[in-house]
């Protein structure tokens, strides 16, 4: 009976362990863009140039600041954004998410991810860098958002302002000349989670069977 009951709580921290990961892992989610601006900095970039990138955030984080229309999530590592643009690497760890809905101006429902200070470009640390995008629905369109919540998956068409509030770039250092690309995204895809949060689930449930299994035998 003892050794049964050191099992039993063996199995309990496992399952605990486990399922606390589950529930704290983060969600990511892949994107694809096309280039619609570039200074001609980066070699082999083009207009009309496709690239895909992704992003990752814990979607059950409590908001920096909020307000009944508005709320922004600052997060640091291992939330990040990154990209692949014609084979040349940006990436940022500081990750900022501002999430409107109703908002009753010249945008109702968006999203606002940006990454930067720094970001880094082929491994070139830009101090005052920028890598992120904007997505609005127009005046009116209520619908694409239902609150200020971090989203767990995305439509892009249905973010129908006009492409001045809808648009990814690539920014230097924030001046009027620093913009080193602007792009257009077609789609935001959720992720599959990680395997080892599963796994880690699977297997504290596998021992506690195979305790009891042991004992009825």
């Amino acid at each position: 009976m003892a050794n049964l009951f050191k099992h039993l709580i063996g199995a309990a921290i496992v399952f605990s362990v486990a399922s606390g990961v589950a529930q704290a892992s983060s969600s990511q989610f892949s994107f694809a863009a096309t280039v619609t601006y570039t200074d001609g900095s980066l070699s082999g970039v083009s207009v009309g140039r496709q690239f895909s990138g992704s992003f990752i955030y814990d979607p059950v984080k409590t908001p920096t600041y909020a307000y009944s229309t508005m709320a922004y999530y600052q997060f640091e590592a291992p939330s990040k954004i990154v990209a692949n643009v014609a084979g040349h690497q940006v990436a940022s760890t500081s990750l900022g998410v501002r999430v409107v809905n109703n908002f009753g101006g010249n945008v109702e429902d968006g999203i606002d991810i940006s990454g930067g200070y720094p970001v880094a470009v082929d491994g070139t640390p830009l101090p005052n860098g920028s890598f992120g995008f904007v997505l609005h629905s127009k005046p009116g369109n209520t619908g694409v958002l239902t609150s200020t919540d971090l989203p767990l998956s995305y439509d892009v068409g249905a973010f129908d302002a006009h492409s001045s509030l809808n648009y990814g770039w690539l920014q230097r250092d924030g001046g009027q000349t620093g913009t080193i690309l602007q792009f257009s995204l077609s789609s935001i895809t959720a992720s599959v989670p990680e395997p080892g949060t599963y796994a880690m689930m699977l297997a504290g449930l596998g021992l506690f069977g195979g305790i009891f299994r042991r004992r009825s035998n």
